[in-house]
């Protein structure tokens, strides 16, 4: 990678649909696309967000194969914290525990600090 090109700060939204979305398609409209203001260490220049929002993302019911590799990727998450972000889904499948585990899951704390990765 050359000196002060730009990559992608990777930004995952989590949210309940039932009463997040109108906050998670704010979200997105307003970071995504959109350098950070400052680059953090390790990075030349701020880079630009790109935000996985399902809304965005191919239709499929494989977590897997759609949210998971995403996911595991993201420089952070951004949890959208509505009452109905703690009320389970009742068709069974919980993609806001599913996410929020595989995200502390895979980091040391939940504000860890990330490190560069192009993309």
């Amino acid at each position: 990678m050359e000196a002060n090109e730009q990559r992608e700060w990777l930004v995952f939204l989590c949210y309940r649909r039932a009463d997040g979305d109108v906050y998670a398609e704010a979200l997105y409209k307003a970071l995504n696309g959109k350098p950070l203001p400052a680059a953090p260490p390790g990075y030349d220049v701020p880079p630009v967000v790109t935000v996985f929002w399902d809304q965005s993302a191919p239709a499929g019911d494989d977590w897997h194969k759609v949210h998971e590799p995403f996911l595991s990727g993201a420089h952070c998450m951004i949890y959208i914290a509505t009452p109905g972000a703690v009320v389970p889904n009742p068709d069974g499948r919980d993609w806001v525990d599913k996410e929020l585990g595989s995200w502390l899951a895979t980091r040391s704390t939940a504000l860890s600090r990330p490190t560069p990765t192009a993309h």
